[in-house]
């Protein structure tokens, strides 16, 4: 029987560490978080013209207010002994990264009111036209973090999704093992490649809708379920043997 060479053994290992699997994900967040602030802004400028024109800025800072009140019927949380002001916390970070990338600058003079008598350069103009989606684009940043900040709160949800599917999978397990059922690394293999996506799916479609209004949990419920049924096939098709 031939030996697979050495540096396909190396790479393999490499692929599998704690260390690359931890930057995978750290590296696939930051990716998501950025992905979905740049849909997030462009589908509300889209919508600025479509679906919500009679409300324009509003729009955006509805989202804001709206997302800011559905946290206060979860006021506490295993991580935060008050989550309205964690996540506004998180919003004003938003606010200083705007004002760190000269955003908040641009939005201030776009929004002066035009000297009488004086006549506007074409770059005063632009602003004055660029202010409002500047300004949609921060309250779209602000809400963004917000869920953020609620994704970060239902972490201990999530443990415990994965705790259940674990456990759940493992007892599976050990009755396949111990009745002589069949292994399949087919299934098992798929089951981890389905692990990432349903967990970083919801993230991304939470981060990006564009309207407020709907309640965080039902954000949240649905890709525990999914992301514990993922872990108990993972852990039930898990090979007999160590």
């Amino acid at each position: 029987m031939t030996q697979p060479p050495a540096n396909n053994t190396a790479r393999i290992r490499a692929q599998g560490s704690p260390v690359t699997w931890l930057l995978s994900l750290v590296f696939g967040a930051a990716i998501s978080i950025i992905g979905s602030l740049a849909i997030g802004t462009v589908v509300e400028w889209v919508g600025m013209h479509v679906w919500w024109k009679d409300q324009g800025v509003q729009h955006s800072r509805d989202m804001v207010a709206e997302d800011l009140a559905y946290l206060a019927e979860y006021r506490r949380s295993l991580l935060t002994e008050d989550t309205v002001a964690f996540a506004a916390s998180w919003a004003d970070a938003a606010t200083r990264a705007a004002g760190a990338a000269g955003i908040l600058m641009l939005i201030r003079k776009g929004s002066e009111p035009a000297t009488a008598g004086a006549k506007d350069g074409q770059p005063a103009r632009l602003l004055r036209l660029a202010a409002p989606y500047l300004t949609a684009m921060v309250h779209v940043w602000q809400d963004a973090f917000i869920r953020l900040a609620i994704v970060y709160l239902a972490l201990p949800a999530f443990a415990l999704a994965f705790l259940i599917g674990l456990v759940d999978g493992l007892g599976r397990r050990d009755i396949r093992k111990w009745c002589g059922g069949r292994e399949s690394s087919f299934v098992y293999h798929h089951a981890k490649r389905l692990l990432w996506p349903a967990f970083t799916f919801g993230f991304f479609l939470y981060l990006t809708w564009p309207t407020g209004g709907f309640n965080p949990a039902w954000a949240v419920l649905p890709f525990c379920a999914a992301s514990a049924c993922t872990v108990s096939l993972m852990a039930a098709t898990f090979k007999k043997y160590l």
